[in-house]
């Protein structure tokens, strides 16, 4: 069993369900697809879950060791079980344990007009980041349809209030990320399977009491647009060059002060940014009365 190529697959599966969800391909042409991928890539299959003692879903993994092993004490018991859980895939709807080393953000990922499909945690030298998928819960078009879209990589401060598209391009932090687990919340049908059987889970969600609303129509590029103007306005009402606003965004560069604390230098050297528009973004500021200063020159 290879990791990396199952890990592979899914990933490629992932994005030829969510061209499904958006209307450009049918079901049977995605599942021809996916059926070529698996193929061409292989890799194996991951191993089925089974029921412990506790009551709790375990992706058993191969290892070299060929006997079973009991751990003698709840501290072994509980460093087992986080050792498992690092590269799995769990599946763990609304109201089952996850185990031991697995962050719980079912409930503080509920959000109105959206339906929580999974999140996973990938890890690199800057530290842990997570993605989350989401499905939108209502719709105002004709005809009804699935329609998800993914947070882009977060940080765990960031869970409580992040949503859809907060981060365009997947794993921006940096370039090196290894898978450590993800959590299934709503079971593969809900995204793969008859439209139908979409909308029934989320009336099934809907009686069990959740407090946000799947009523509210969450329009993506709606939202997406509303959080980009109200997290940037300071910097909009500078004038400065589209290209500028969008990658001083992409830095975390969102009002006055955070841009006074920038130096000239590192402004010529934000990437794909230009010469011509480095000069234009220079000359809005000046006219707003706002002067980067120069780098200072460090000598020994």
């Amino acid at each position: 069993m290879d990791m990396e190529k199952i890990q592979v697959r899914q990933d490629l599966s992932r994005m030829v369900m969510n061209y499904v969800v958006r209307g450009s391909i049918t079901e049977d042409q995605s599942a021809r697809i996916c059926d070529y991928i698996d193929s061409a890539i292989g890799g194996g299959n991951l191993p089925q879950p089974y029921i412990s003692k506790k009551g709790r879903r375990i992706i058993p993994f191969p290892t070299s060791y060929a006997g079973e092993k009991e751990p003698t004490t709840d501290c072994e018991r509980a460093e087992e079980t986080a050792k498992l859980a690092e590269r799995s895939e769990i599946y763990a709807p609304y109201g089952e344990p996850l185990p031991e080393g697995v962050h719980d953000f079912r409930q503080s990922l509920q959000r109105d007009g959206l339906v929580l499909i999974y999140y996973e945690m990938r890890t690199s030298r800057e530290g842990n980041f997570f993605n989350v998928l989401w499905a939108q819960s209502n719709s105002n078009r004709e005809p009804k349809r699935r329609h998800t879209e993914w947070s882009g990589p977060v940080r765990e401060e960031e869970i409580p209030y992040v949503l859809p598209l907060d981060r365009e391009n997947a794993y921006n932090y940096h370039t090196s990320f290894s898978f450590a687990y993800s959590v299934g919340v709503a079971p593969d049908n809900i995204v793969k399977g008859p439209l139908q059987g979409f909308f029934d889970y989320i009336e099934s969600l809907k009686a069990t009491g959740f407090k946000n609303n799947f009523d509210y129509v969450f329009n993506f590029a709606a939202e997406k647009r509303n959080r980009y103007l109200e997290k940037n306005r300071e910097l909009i009402s500078l004038k400065l060059p589209k290209r500028t606003l969008h990658a001083l965004n992409e830095k975390d560069i969102h009002t006055k002060k955070d841009l006074q604390e920038m130096s000239i230098q590192e402004l010529r050297k934000i990437r794909n940014l230009g010469a011509a528009t480095v000069e234009e973004t220079i000359a809005a500021l000046e006219a707003a009365g706002i002067t980067l200063q120069e780098e200072k020159e460090n000598y020994v």
